[in-house]
């Protein structure tokens, strides 16, 4: 048994070597050993010279612990009750940088292609839902940037496939449309076209100057008809027995019939 009566010095005050010695009986190995090597005997009494430094050193570890708990969330112990338990959440969620407002999160717009237009409703949607989930900035910039270009990805191979598919297509009628044959198929495939569009569509015909370049499959492409289907209404023009379209017939503001020299246009 320690004698706590022979640990202080009444002439210094300081503490004494019998006390000094005690300590592995007062603390036992859990605190005496150093935490780290677990065998040499810790060196945090070394600079402690007597019951006030003691106290002191003492006050200060305490304060600092304090401190640094000011900081720290306290997670709800098993009995918390649901809005403790949300609460916490919400406070966890707001350290690590969740904003308060859907509109807070700071996202890049990705520079779409042309003829694709940017998915507002699917940002205003994944904005709502990363606020539900109390989702960091960070994180949700991360996730969103990260979906933005693996759509990007796709749809630049699709676009990359379609324009493989339109040039090949375009080889394939050039070479069975060869000669004047562009110019005429053209010309009933337009024909045919116009038998079956509505007013609106036959101004949008009129205002894209179509008539004047039937046999260009760039400016077919442009009015949304593709080699392919340039061929379909070349066919059901034939079928219609559809003679080939005179410019200026039907489409205002093309070249009339005199201006015609070999059926090709005057230039």
């Amino acid at each position: 048994m320690v004698d706590f009566a022979q640990a202080i010095d009444p002439a210094t005050g300081g503490f004494t070597e019998t006390f000094r010695g005690a300590l592995p009986e007062i603390l036992g190995d859990a605190y005496y050993n150093d935490p780290d090597t677990k065998q040499e005997p810790t060196k945090a009494f070394d600079d402690i010279k007597d019951l006030p430094g003691l106290m002191k050193v003492t006050l200060d570890s305490r304060r600092a612990l304090s401190k640094k708990m000011e900081n720290v969330i306290q997670r709800p112990g098993k009995d918390a009750k649901p809005e403790e338990i949300q609460a916490y959440q919400k406070q966890l969620a707001k350290e690590l940088g969740a904003p308060d407002k859907p509109e807070d999160y700071e996202f890049t717009r990705p520079q779409m292609p042309d003829g694709v237009p940017y998915d507002e409703d699917l940002e205003k949607t994944m904005r709502q839902m990363f606020a539900e989930a109390g989702v960091p900035k960070a994180t949700a910039k991360a996730i969103y940037d990260g979906y933005n270009k693996m759509q990007l990805e796709k749809i630049n191979k699709i676009i990359q496939a379609e324009q493989v598919k339109y040039d090949t297509e375009v080889k394939e009628l050039q070479n069975d449309w060869q000669g004047d044959k562009m110019l005429v198929n053209g010309r009933v495939a337009l024909q045919a076209l116009l038998s079956f569009a509505d007013p609106d569509t036959k101004k949008l015909l009129a205002d894209s100057k179509l008539s004047e370049h039937v046999n260009d499959p760039t400016a077919w492409r442009k009015f949304g008809v593709s080699p392919y289907q340039l061929r379909i209404w070349h066919r059901i023009g034939e079928k219609m027995g559809t003679a080939p379209i005179v410019p200026g017939s039907d489409v205002p503001g093309a070249k009339t019939a005199d201006e015609r020299i070999g059926g090709r246009y005057k230039r």
